[in-house]
């Protein structure tokens, strides 16, 4: 995927092709209409854009179209045994949301020579596992990376617990992927997940600065420190046991760094929302908030932070619009989240925002997907609005935070895409 992992499918692109066509059959006489003639045009480049995103019209950015297609599986027929073509094959499967032909085909890849082919495979296959809800394979393709990769073993061990503690919520609630599904989460195995999640989630901490780039502590591991240092906090204070402080579900809240929501499918995404409802202290939403049938009481043992419920409501959300569900998920994005963020609670572009500092990825994110909100809501009459709430997320944190190339980047490419829009 290279840069395209932190390109959001809703920012596409028409080709250089369909543009010009666009330009050459403008009349005169509509150019003469200048606000109208804007707006028109930059509704039929959207529709180029569905149109390319389902594999008819010229190609895009993000949907090269059936001549890219035809070159690199031309380059698997002349290498078959090429793990590194059978990966740039997988993962074009995948960005299709072919995630189950996706990791068949990686499956079927045999042992290669470079250490890093197989180590890249690997990873891929780990998070689309992670994407399709299969978390215990993710988990145990995470720690295998571990052995094949001299780096990174903080991040990989931090990811497999994340994933064993999703196998154990779901054990707990009873939530799971639908039908007779390979590699499906075991809900027998309740006990079995409780003790491997803990086993390396504490892991992760002592495997922080192991191994450092130009002498300086990878950010995802200053994500994590942060993360494990705010669990012990709230055990201390609690006294339970350390699963049962943790609140949002780690391994949503990771993905989301790999744009995973934009390759889950329709029931990944829904499962997801109910997942991410167990961190919820009180029931308001029953779609949001998961309670237990048992107890009639949430499942939560902790009382949810301000913070933490904004990182759910923000990944609900997301999940909401991908899923087609744009006025619940702006609803829920600017009455759960956004009213946090600015100095009057009001939603608004010209609102001074918060300084906040808690969890530091979390606000400019939320400013991003507000963006993406406004341009999926308003369409062309929200473009410069849109612009406005990337360049305040582009403001927010500057680029000293953790994790603040990869959210940046993400914002960056989404303006420079609306700014194409000028015509």
């Amino acid at each position: 995927d290279g840069p395209f992992q932190f390109t959001d499918v809703d920012f596409d692109l028409p080709s250089t092709v369909e543009l010009h066509k666009l330009e050459s059959q403008t009349s005169p006489s509509v150019l003469v209409k200048v606000q109208s003639s804007k707006k028109e045009k930059i509704q039929q480049k959207m529709e180029l854009e569905k149109l390319a995103s389902i594999g008819d019209g010229e190609p895009t950015l993000l949907h090269p179209g059936p001549k890219l297609v035809s070159i690199l599986l031309h380059a698997r027929a002349l290498f078959p045994h090429g793990n590194l073509w059978l990966l740039q094959e997988s993962r074009m499967l995948a960005s299709r949301g072919k995630l189950e032909e996706a990791v068949e085909l990686m499956d079927s890849a045999k042992k290669s020579e470079m250490k890093q082919v197989d180590a890249l495979l690997g990873y891929d296959r780990a998070l689309i596992l992670a994407y399709m809800h299969k978390f215990e394979r993710a988990a145990k393709e995470f720690l295998e990376l571990v052995n094949i990769n001299s780096y990174s073993h903080c991040l990989y061990t931090y990811f497999a617990g994340a994933c064993y503690l999703e196998c154990y919520r779901m054990c707990i609630t009873g939530y799971n992927i639908e039908g007779d599904v390979k590699d499906k989460v075991d809900l027998t195995k309740k006990d079995y997940y409780k003790e491997q999640a803990e086993k390396h989630l504490k892991a992760a901490p002592s495997l922080i600065g192991k191994k450092k780039f130009q002498s300086k502590i990878p950010p995802f591991e200053k994500f994590i420190s942060r993360k494990m240092k705010q669990i012990e906090k709230t055990q201390q204070g609690t006294g339970l046991h350390f699963l049962d402080c943790i609140g949002t579900s780690l391994i949503h809240e990771l993905v989301y760094f790999w744009n995973g929501y934009n390759r889950m499918t329709e029931e990944h995404l829904k499962l997801s929302i109910k997942l991410l409802g167990y961190s919820a202290d009180t029931i308001q939403d029953p779609e949001l908030d998961l309670e237990n049938p048992e107890t009639n009481k949430p499942y939560s043992k902790i009382n949810e932070s301000t913070e933490e419920a904004m990182i759910r409501y923000t990944l609900q959300a997301i999940a909401l619009r991908r899923l087609g569900e744009i006025k619940k998920g702006v609803e829920v994005l600017n009455k759960l989240v956004m009213t946090h963020i600015t100095e009057t609670g009001v939603v608004d572009v010209d609102q001074k925002l918060l300084k906040l500092t808690e969890n530091p990825w979390l606000y400019p994110t939320a400013l991003y997907e507000k963006a993406l909100f406004c341009w999926k809501v308003q369409g062309v009459d929200g473009l410069e609005e849109s612009k406005n709430w990337l360049k305040k997320s582009q403001a927010y944190g500057g680029d000293d935070y953790e994790l603040s190339t990869r959210v940046s980047m993400k914002t960056k490419t989404a303006l420079d895409r609306l700014e194409d829009y000028r015509i």
